[in-house]
């Protein structure tokens, strides 16, 4: 094996923290998915900006000048246009050259009505930036380097989420693996996007839930698993709403694990304020702060919801087409469709290392001594209103406004949504008696995990390299 007697979490804390760092300056500026929103959001939330300013009827916040021009300079630069290339002087001058004017603007955009603390961490490396680069000297804070420590700040809680979760597994560890260091799930790791966030979160909560779920019935919860549990509810609740509904497998953790009733019912409130302070809080602020302003994109977003209402079973048909006629995307952008939607690997490696992901998933899950039918319903049911809230958001958010209300398809779900949600879906097949798994069938599974990961690691930045600097 290439990483002999190493431990899933070293072999992902070694590749990500090889291939991330290269990654975090091999990328252009705005060449991750919906990069200028992310990096606009954390640059005004550092500045103290945690709601929505009104000016003139429109809706937005003060951003500085410099940064505005460096962000519509390379918003669609590069999108499906091959022939332009990034070069090093660019990037170089990008980094050095002095901030001279820092004067502000109002920049309109309903992108920027965000939750603060859904780009916590890309808004802390911002901060950390600026005191860094103050003593490097005056004027270093430019858009390039701010950009930088964004993505840094992303990139540090990924590692360490997507460590914990390694560490504390104790069932697919080989899948939640191979899902961190997919080419996708690493390129979104290293850029300001809050995907990131949500991957790793959301594969730390599969591993804690399971931890808990499947201790013996003497196992008592402590302080570090609450802890953990609540660190996973806030990703999960501010990041992706969507996923809220996995966190209903919390209820069939054995209450007798807690020690009492008293920390059930504490652990229960815990989730419950979380959600209302870190969600529904900031939701009314920002409304509030809007001055009651309704723009179009709000109108188009309220027709199309009542085309849902008038036509429910048609949205079902709508829902089953997409999926259908946009499969082939999915899974394109799932395994690993980076830039801006338009560097795509070769299809025999997108197909292969999807059908082995499948098959280690299916090995691993066959390991698993017993999971109860309330369990596996119950999750079977967070699966279906998950993706049914991710079409449903999508359909009248981003379809309404780009193909119109009573589109045919719901245009705008991307591959990397279904990351988060694909290891859940095994949890309801999980059966020792499946599969007798033998320990020659392990080794051999272990061995070409082993090889997916590093020539994965290394083809992404391959792509990256061919696609930008040659």
């Amino acid at each position: 094996m290439i990483f002999k007697n190493w431990s899933c979490e070293r072999i992902f804390l070694v590749v990500a923290m090889i291939v991330g760092t290269i990654l975090i300056f091999l990328t252009p500026p705005m060449c991750t998915p919906d990069e200028n929103c992310h990096f606009l959001n954390s640059y005004a939330f550092s500045t103290g900006q945690f709601t929505p300013s009104v000016k003139d009827g429109k809706v937005g916040k003060y951003i500085r000048n410099d940064i505005i021009n460096f962000v519509d300079g390379y918003n669609g630069k590069y999108t499906s246009n091959f022939g332009v290339e990034y070069t090093f002087q660019e990037m170089y001058f990008n980094s050095h050259l002095q901030v001279s004017d820092r004067s502000e603007s109002f920049y309109e955009s309903r992108l920027l009505n965000a939750n603060p603390f859904t780009y916590t961490f890309s808004t802390l490396g911002i901060l950390a930036g600026k005191a860094f680069l103050r003593l490097w000297g005056s004027g270093f804070d430019t858009p390039y380097n701010l950009l930088i420590f964004a993505k840094i700040g992303n990139f540090i809680f990924f590692l360490i989420v997507g460590y914990l979760a390694l560490k504390g597994a104790v069932c697919m560890k080989k899948t939640m693996l191979l899902l961190l260091l997919m080419p996708m799930t690493l390129y979104l790791g290293a850029s300001v996007s809050y995907d990131a966030i949500l991957i790793a979160g959301s594969l730390w909560f599969f591993s804690v839930f399971m931890r808990l779920y499947l201790a013996p019935d003497e196992y008592v919860i402590d302080k570090n698993d609450i802890i953990q549990t609540m660190i996973c509810a806030f990703v999960l609740i501010t990041v992706k709403q969507v996923m809220i509904p996995f966190l209903l497998l919390l209820f069939l953790i054995d209450k007798k694990k807690f020690g009492g009733t008293k920390k059930y019912v504490c652990c229960i409130v815990a989730v419950i304020l979380i959600g209302v302070i870190c969600y529904l809080c900031p939701t009314i602020i920002n409304g509030i702060s809007k001055n009651d302003i309704v723009t179009e994109y709000e109108i188009n977003s309220l027709k199309q919801k009542n085309y849902i209402i008038d036509n429910p079973i048609n949205f079902f048909v709508i829902l089953l087409r997409s999926i259908k006629e946009q499969r082939i995307f999915y899974m394109q952008g799932f395994y690993g469709s980076l830039g801006l939607q338009d560097t795509n690997f070769p299809i025999p490696i997108s197909v292969i290392s999807l059908i082995f992901l499948f098959m280690v998933s299916v090995f691993e899950m066959c390991k698993v001594d017993y999971v109860k039918i309330r369990c596996k319903v119950l999750n079977i049911f967070a699966i279906l209103i998950s993706i049914l809230g991710m079409f449903y958001e999508t359909y009248i958010g981003w379809t309404a406004n780009i193909a119109g209300i009573g589109a045919d398809t719901v245009t705008g779900i991307q591959g990397r949504y279904f990351i988060p949600i694909y290891i859940f879906i095994f949890i309801s097949f999980m059966n020792k008696k499946l599969v007798k798994s033998k320990n020659r069938t392990g080794r051999v599974i272990d061995c070409v995990v082993d090889c997916f990961v590093l020539l994965g690691a290394i083809w992404t930045v391959i792509i990256i390299f061919l696609r930008y600097w040659n």
